[in-house]
């Protein structure tokens, strides 16, 4: 099933991944990723998680082919970060795909069957074998089970969600339903109505309305009020109670030692740069999540804060190189000398 990128679609662009594993992080709220084909296809892939003990390994079909997300493989088989996995992959291999995030389209760096068994042959760790077994025994059966050798629509409703056809038709519904509405409202009331529809659902967006909810999703729209320029009344929907509790645990417990007694009240707390690594989810990234759900507009502290997750982990790839360089024994020729 290894394939050519170009021959998956024309949609996977083949180039080298550019450092780090930055960018297959992926962004750890969990919004429901989709991935948007590359070129002008209106034809969209579900990204399908699978778990590999605790670490996350998405699974995409494009085309009918299984592609992996690189940084989720390279965690999972503990390469240091994705590019050094992926450098030594053919070219048909790897590629990377756009993929729609909360904010925008992010840029993932994925690989294919081939890729991935080579990926599993050169990993010197214990894990690699099960890890093998999963994806022989786990994750590929299902993917054909659910995807390519059955029906289409049928990938959607694996992970109860809408498809494309689906979401298009609630976008279509929405559009008549405020052509009634003066032109220089439509655009308001549009938003207006996909916040009552995230709200109403409990999602942070449209398209990850459940699939099972795509009836009373239409219904909930066709029975919205509008009177002339104005929004009908409405029974004002009741505020969403806040998940939010992060003790100091949820830091402390990514690495032992992080916290040591100081005296009968306090604790020393010693965080380092790598305790702050893309593969550890992030709590403010889960009550950014929760801030979504309860209906709260929060891309713009979303976006900042990837900023800093994605700086921090180039920075941790310079130090990592430069660490190798520091230990790496430069080699020469010299000349031996020979006794008289």
């Amino acid at each position: 099933m290894a394939g050519n990128a170009e021959q998956a679609g024309g949609s996977l662009k083949t180039k080298k991944p550019q450092c780090g594993n930055t960018e297959a992080s992926g962004n750890e709220i969990n919004f429901g990723e989709e991935i948007v084909m590359s070129n002008n296809s209106t034809a969209a892939s579900s990204v399908i998680p699978f778990n590999f003990g605790k670490q996350q390994v998405r699974t995409l079909l494009i085309s009918d082919q299984p592609w992996f997300v690189a940084g989720d493989v390279s965690l999972a088989l503990e390469y240091r970060d994705s590019f050094n996995m992926c450098r030594n992959l053919d070219d048909d291999e790897k590629g990377t795909q756009i993929v729609s995030t909360p904010g925008g389209e992010q840029e993932m760096l994925v690989i294919n069957e081939s890729g991935l068994y080579s990926a599993i042959l050169r990993s010197r760790k214990a894990e690699a074998k099960r890890f093998k077994k999963w994806i022989t025994a786990e994750v590929l059966p299902a993917i054909r089970k659910h995807g390519r050798y059955e029906d289409q629509g049928k990938m959607a409703a694996l992970m109860d969600q809408l498809s494309l056809s689906q979401f298009n038709t609630i976008k279509g519904v929405i559009r008549d339903k405020i052509k009634a509405a003066p032109a220089e409202k439509r655009q308001g009331l549009q938003l207006v109505m996909h916040n009552r529809l995230h709200t109403r659902f409990n999602v942070p967006r449209t398209e990850l309305i459940p699939a099972s909810q795509f009836d009373s999703a239409c219904n909930f729209i066709a029975a919205y009020s509008i009177e002339g320029e104005y929004l009908g009344k409405e029974t004002a929907a009741p505020m969403l109670p806040l998940n939010i509790h992060f003790p100091v645990d949820c830091l402390t417990d990514r690495r032992e030692g992080m916290r040591k007694p100081r005296d009968e009240k306090h604790d020393y707390l010693g965080v380092v740069l790598s305790d702050l690594a893309e593969n550890f989810t992030s709590p403010c990234e889960k009550i950014l999540s929760e801030l979504s759900r309860a209906g709260y507009s929060v891309e713009g502290a979303w976006w900042e804060f990837r900023t800093y997750r994605n700086k921090t982990e180039q920075l941790l790839g310079m130090i990592r190189g430069l660490q190798e360089v520091a230990v790496a024994p430069q080699s020469y020729v010299i000349g031996r000398r020979v006794s008289a």
